[in-house]
């Protein structure tokens, strides 16, 4: 059986010369991450940015992110894994593939420490108690470019 999601997707906005197009259940977390740069006075390259759901993705992987040489970007997010994710992975999941795709920063190294940035989800838990100082990593390690930048 065949699911198509598009029923899901809200309608693309254009402003200026770029689209973005989110599914709607995206998108709270999507405008909490924007927030977060606008509070920062951060100025991200305006380009095409698409994020949907698929049913499936490599591995464990429950969230991706896809650059192309158009300067499109494209996160795909696992539904399975959405629909049975907490709020807090939710957030952690889209704030860590827009840190990729918008903010062009790569991972961690794997157990150097607790970050949103990691490529494993943290400890359930641990996202909430800490998320201000996450957040402020994320985008401290951004601005001073501590982390390795394509």
């Amino acid at each position: 059986m065949r699911i198509v999601y598009i029923i899901l997707c809200t309608p693309h906005t254009q402003a200026d010369d770029y689209i973005v197009s989110i599914v709607r259940e995206v998108k709270p977390q999507y405008q909490l991450f924007i927030h977060e740069v606008h509070l920062r006075k951060i100025v991200i390259k305006k380009t095409n940015l698409s994020i949907y759901f698929v049913n499936h993705l490599d591995s464990d992987i429950v969230g991706e992110c896809f650059s192309y040489v158009n300067g499109e970007k494209v996160i795909k997010i696992s539904f399975n894994y959405w629909k049975k994710a907490f709020d807090e992975q939710k957030e952690e999941l889209i704030f860590h593939e827009l840190g990729h795709c918008l903010l062009n920063i790569h991972h961690i190294e794997r157990y150097k420490r607790y970050d949103i940035m990691n490529p494993m989800m943290l400890p359930k838990g641990y996202y909430t108690k800490n998320r201000n100082k996450l957040i402020n990593n994320l985008f401290d390690d951004y601005l001073h470019k501590r982390r390795p930048v394509e």
